[in-house]
């Protein structure tokens, strides 16, 4: 069996926090404030494109007192659990940051405020500085790119990093109330800055715009645009969406993580493309994440897309429209570049029921009239013919590969079908609304032959009676074990069997047991898989959604993860990220897993 297995983190130092919007993707900012990296997602290249800092970053905070750099004590923060505040604190001055990144906005903002806590004036410099080391694309893995152009645009009063190649591929444009003359311009470093003499208890304000586009002279503009638009306005319009879009969440200790997952995924999960503004969909625009800036539906619809509707139902309504047009084409194969071509070659039988199991969760969730696009419901007859071709003479339905991406060993899985069953009931339903009955009723007759096939083909004796098999090729072999990104756990979820059913049961004893090779006991236990043999954070949401949320709860409230973003797996010793870090997708299974707990059980 070849497998992929993602490569473990060094998480040395593993300490960060992360912001953006739909356009713009910051995500990793240090201890220090230093903004590592700059992203946009660009449609023709098919990838997340990114300005890159070198070790001190590509946006930096700095102070001058008497004309001396000094460093600051800082501590950093999220205002609403996304905008990054920060305090630093040196030789009695203070200085307050924060960073904004407006909602539906080519651009960001980087403000520091310093006050002069002394009993003497000083003469204080405040500003940025950084070092622009090149540009990188990333799908997957992260490649440098050669063509990159910096330099000053003077009637704008910006200074321009442009990567280019041939023609220009994505632009940053960064200006404020600065001095340009005592800023300065050599070759990839750059400082953007202020000098004022202070005196004691007054203040100093220095704000840098930074905004994105195609090209300088858009990039160049858009700073203009913000800088007209100002600080307050940006900063408090943005705050008042983030309070206007998050849904309740009692008190409890894991809030922080519920909304800073919930964000994470908002904005990582999907994006707006620089080059056409388009909304694509994505594992993650953090090049953290080892397959990142690429589609899986199986992701998207399943993990993300439930969140997404806890924020915005208009967002979730235009990643509906993208699924059901550029991406439809490929239902089922593996993984997807942006622009809905084939990236990773694979047949997946989970993948084409996402489609009609977000579809059918929107239709729930909004009751909008979203059927009467002729895009989505030809998408949806389409994948709905696509679901029904993969059913065989056994009444069970075919995949080539598992919800973790390997290889099976027996073509008929029990989640899988499953998961065909309950999109089979939904797609009669949803075409009953449509008022096509005969339809309807053949498509819960073949959700009927289905189940009976399930039970009659994937239930086997195991140790501790009759469960349900991972896998069987109908013909008496079959195999057992489990996966968390498609677990039998959640067989009960979505509706095929009552919870305390005994092979039902027996299944999830099976799955938090020693029999399973892949359960992990220790401080933070779980369970992992062959795909990565590690405590999977997917898992720990399977047992939000179902009975098991009570052991769930104190296990996630002691994990770092990666600091406090979901990852994929983590360590049973100390609850930190081992592998598949910045998982933006996952983030939304998380925030949703979580939300659905709480409001059932509190």
């Amino acid at each position: 069996m070849l497998l992929t297995i993602p490569p473990e983190l060094d998480t040395a130092g593993n300490n960060f926090l992360q912001s953006g919007n739909e356009y713009v993707s910051l995500p990793w900012i240090d201890e220090r404030g230093a903004v590592k990296q700059v992203g946009v997602m660009h449609l023709a290249a098919k990838s997340l494109l990114q300005f890159e800092g070198d070790a001190g970053g590509l946006l930096c905070p700095f102070v001058k007192l008497n004309g001396e750099e000094v460093p600051l004590d800082w501590a950093w923060g999220l205002l609403e659990h996304w905008l990054p505040v920060g305090r630093g604190d040196a030789q009695g001055l203070t200085v307050t940051a924060g960073i904004v990144t407006p909602v539906e906005t080519k651009g960001f903002l980087y403000r520091l405020t310093a006050v002069n806590r002394g009993a003497a004036p000083c003469s204080l410099t405040l500003g940025i500085k950084g070092a622009w080391k090149g540009a990188t694309k990333t799908i997957f893995h992260t490649y440098q790119l050669n063509g990159k152009n910096m330099f000053f645009h003077e009637w704008t009063g910006t200074l321009v990093l442009e990567i280019t190649s041939g023609l220009p591929l994505a632009a940053l444009a960064l200006g404020g109330n600065v001095n340009w003359q005592e800023s300065r311009l050599e070759r990839e470093e750059f400082r953007l800055q202020r000098t004022a003499m202070l005196q004691p208890n007054q203040r100093m304000t220095v704000v840098i715009y930074a905004a994105v586009n195609q090209e300088a002279d858009g990039a160049a503009t858009g700073v203009i645009h913000l800088r007209r638009l100002g600080w307050r306005k940006l900063f408090q319009d943005t705050l008042q969406w983030l309070r206007e879009h998050k849904p309740g969440f009692p008190e409890h200790r894991l809030r922080s993580t519920f909304y800073r997952n919930l964000w994470f995924n908002y904005f990582y999960a999907a994006g707006r493309a620089v080059d056409s503004d388009e909304i694509v969909a994505v594992t993650s625009r953090s090049p953290r994440y080892y397959v990142s800036s690429a589609f899986w539906s199986r992701d998207t619809l399943l993990w993300s897309f439930p969140a997404v509707l806890l924020v915005s139902p208009a967002r979730a309504r235009e990643i509906l429209q993208l699924v059901f047009t550029r991406h439809v084409k490929a239902a089922g194969e593996h993984a997807h570049y942006i622009d809905g071509t084939v990236l990773y070659p694979g047949f997946e039988l989970d993948q084409v029921a996402a489609y009609i199991l977000a579809l059918a969760r929107y239709l729930t969730w909004t009751g909008a009239g979203i059927l009467k696009e002729e895009d989505i419901l030809r998408g949806f007859q389409g994948v709905t013919g696509k679901l029904l071709a993969n059913r065989d003479a056994t009444g069970l339905y075919r995949t080539m590969l598992d919800p973790s991406d390997d290889p099976v060993s027996y073509p008929y899985l029990t989640y899988d079908n499953v998961l065909c069953w309950r999109a089979l009931k939904e797609a009669a339903g949803i075409y009953h609304r449509m008022g096509n009955n005969k339809r309807c009723i053949q498509l819960q007759q073949l959700a009927r032959h289905l189940k009976r096939a399930i039970y009659r083909h994937c239930v086997v004796d195991g140790p501790a009676g009759r469960m349900f098999a991972w896998a069987t090729d109908a013909r008496g072999n079959y195999e057992l074990y489990d996966v968390p990104p498609g677990s039998l756990q959640l067989l009960a979820w979505y509706g095929f069997c009552d919870s305390f059913q005994a092979v039902y049961q027996n299944t999830v004893n099976w799955i938090h047991s020693a029999h399973n090779p892949y359960y992990y006991p220790g401080r933070f236990p779980g369970v992992g898989s062959r795909h990565a043999s590690y405590p999977w954070l997917l898992a720990l949401c399977n047992d939000l959604l179902t009975d098991r949320y009570q052991q769930a709860l104190p296990v996630l409230e002691g994990l770092t993860m990666d600091s406090g973003y979901a990852c994929e797996t983590y360590s049973a010793e100390d609850g930190s990220a081992v592998t598949g870090a910045a998982f933006a997708t996952c983030a939304g299974f998380l925030a949703y897993a979580l939300w659905e707990c709480f409001q059932k059980n509190s």
